[in-house]
């Protein structure tokens, strides 16, 4: 959220600062903590949340668990 919408952020001219915005229904936690829960599952081990589309938004359909390699 903080790179999406605070310009004070340090990566925020890489992702509000291009556009890059948060779907409205995951900018409360509990809607996003929802999906990821029934649409992605738990997070496995060593994976961290990534953008499908790197030009996307942070929305339904453009997120899924990716390892840091």
């Amino acid at each position: 959220m903080s790179r999406c919408f605070r310009t004070s952020q340090n990566n925020y001219k890489n992702y509000g600062g291009r556009g890059i915005t948060v779907a409205e229904e995951w900018r409360n936690s509990e809607n996003f903590l929802r999906y990821v829960d029934e649409v992605l599952g738990p997070r496995p081990a060593g994976h961290t949340l990534d953008r499908i589309n790197n030009d996307g938004h942070y929305e339904p359909g453009n997120v899924r668990w990716v390892s840091r390699r």
